[in-house]
């Protein structure tokens, strides 16, 4: 026979809504200016998500146990140690996020030449900032907000990737001089409504040859991105 054969499935009901508009910017200038416009388009995403508690609607796939000798306890899952883990997650979950997506392109006016067309350049494409916010939690329920973007610089020869977070809650410094989060709100506490944590920046560079005289193919090379 075999021994500790469990078995265990799954019933999680849960429920989840979306919003997703569109804002669109524009910014024209003056006749004698050689940029006609700028042009941002925002996307702002607000979700939301439910997973009621299911405790009683399906076997208990949680054990607690005194770990020592104060009385200390820890919840386990009988499945922790398997490849697939606890079909059924524990209590109730529920979520906010919010996102907001940023394109900004420039528009520049033809030259002399009437055959030339409308040139657009990207300024920052896809400059996101995102968030979420947990219900049910019982502190911190703010997330950091994480902030990636990327442009292109000197006709796209260099690629610009870029990447933060911001902390909304206020700090204490421990004994080994490390920053430790409390559950303050920064802006009470210092009236600052965020602090960075973390910034990134890689480049990017593509090299292109240019067509020799036998009419032979253009050929691209792009170097690996330094980040510090």
């Amino acid at each position: 026979s075999v021994q500790n054969l469990r078995y265990a499935h799954a019933y999680v009901p849960s429920l989840s809504v979306d919003f997703s508009p569109k804002i669109f910017g524009m910014y024209t200038f003056r006749e004698k200016s050689k940029i006609d416009a700028i042009r941002h388009v925002m996307t702002p995403r607000a979700s939301f998500s439910y997973t009621p508690d299911m405790k009683g609607k399906v076997p208990n796939y949680y054990h607690t146990v005194i770990v020592d000798s104060t009385g200390k306890t820890r919840t386990y899952s009988l499945f922790d140690e398997s490849i697939y883990r606890t079909p059924v997650p524990s209590g109730r979950q529920g979520a906010v996020s919010l996102s907001l997506m940023n394109n900004i392109e420039m528009k520049l006016k033809p030259g002399s030449d009437t055959a030339e067309e409308v040139k657009k350049v990207k300024l920052l494409d896809n400059f996101n900032f995102t968030t979420h916010y947990d219900i049910f939690k019982d502190s911190m329920r703010w997330s950091p907000i994480s902030m990636t973007g990327n442009t292109s610089l000197f006709k796209k020869l260099v690629n610009l990737r870029f990447g933060g977070r911001f902390d909304p809650y206020s700090y204490v410094v421990d004994k080994s001089g490390t920053r430790r989060s409390v559950n303050t709100s920064l802006w009470k506490d210092k009236h600052q409504l965020l602090r960075l944590t973390s910034f990134d920046v890689s480049l990017g560079m593509n090299f292109r040859s240019k067509q020799s005289k036998s009419g032979t193919t253009e050929k691209e090379s792009e170097t690996e991105p330094a980040s510090r």
